[in-house]
C-alpha cells in the first residue's frame, strides 16, 4: 500500500505559511507565433498569484559561479500554485528571476517547490 503524503504536504504548507512570507508569483504575458497561421499571438495581461515561501542562502561550497552564483537564493514555495519557467517572484521591493524549478515529490503528489532565484530587474535587494 503506497504511503499517503497528504499529511506531510499539509504540515509543510502550514509551516511555510506560519514562518515564511507572502510573495507575488508573476507570469508575464506570453507572445509568439501561431505555427498554423503565422499570426502573432499575445496574451493581453500578465497573471499574478499570491504565494507563500521561505528563503535560504546557498552554502559557499554550493556556489560554483556558473550554475549557482553569489547572491542566488533557494526559495521553498507551497505547492498551491505551480511556478513555470519564465515566471518571477516579487515581494514589492525586489524582483527575483526563477532560474530552476524543482518539484519536491517523493511520489506523484508535489509537496512543495524548491526554486533557485536570482536578483533581476531594476529593483532593490531583499536581505
Amino acid at each position: 500500500m503506497p504511503y499517503d503524503y497528504s499529511r506531510l504536504k499539509n504540515r509543510g504548507t502550514a509551516l511555510i505559511k506560519k514562518y515564511g512570507y507572502s510573495l507575488s508569483l508573476v507570469r508575464p504575458a506570453k507572445s509568439g507565433i501561431d505555427p498554423a497561421t503565422g499570426d502573432r499571438l499575445s496574451d493581453a495581461e500578465q497573471q499574478i498569484f499570491s504565494v507563500n515561501g521561505i528563503d535560504q542562502q546557498y552554502k559557499q561550497s554550493e556556489i560554483d559561479g556558473t550554475l549557482i552564483q553569489t547572491g542566488d537564493k533557494k526559495i521553498l514555495l507551497t505547492a498551491e500554485t505551480a511556478p513555470e519557467q519564465g515566471d518571477y517572484l516579487t515581494d514589492g521591493l525586489s524582483r527575483w528571476d526563477i532560474i530552476t524549478i524543482t518539484p519536491v515529490k517523493p511520489a506523484n503528489d508535489v509537496l512543495l517547490y524548491s526554486l533557485q532565484v536570482r536578483l533581476g530587474g531594476q529593483n532593490g535587494v531583499r536581505g
